[in-house]
């Protein structure tokens, strides 16, 4: 099914002129920013940018980088780490188990750090 240009009499001019999306990228960009932000009024007071700003930013895909840069390093790392998962290499079923591995392996080693800082 090819994507179509909405009606301009139905949308916005920013809505019509926005590209069609088709990897879901805003979703994830919302995701992340939800996750890392705990709601979309927090983000949006993160990038100083009005709530109603930031919706129509991520319905539209003209949220620019400065504005993500603006939530900082956890929001980054999160949203790298959605990125790999939804659209990341991983294509046979060794290769993700392997990662799993190292993740736990990772997270071990962070309990195990916190454990000897408690103790």
């Amino acid at each position: 099914m090819a994507p179509t240009v909405p009606d301009p009499a139905l949308v916005s001019q920013r809505e019509v002129l926005a590209p069609v999306c088709t990897t879901r990228l805003r979703d994830v960009v919302g995701d992340s920013i939800r996750t890392v932000s705990g709601n979309a009024r927090a983000a949006a007071i993160d990038m100083r940018i009005h709530e109603g700003h930031l919706s129509r930013s991520l319905k539209d895909g003209t949220l620019r980088l400065e504005q993500l840069e603006c939530l900082g390093p956890a929001f980054a790392a999160k949203f790298g780490a959605d990125l790999v998962e939804r659209f990341g290499p991983v294509l046979d079923r060794r290769a993700r188990v392997r990662r799993i591995i190292r993740d736990i392996r990772r997270h071990l080693d962070e309990l195990d750090d916190l454990a000897e800082q408690v103790a």
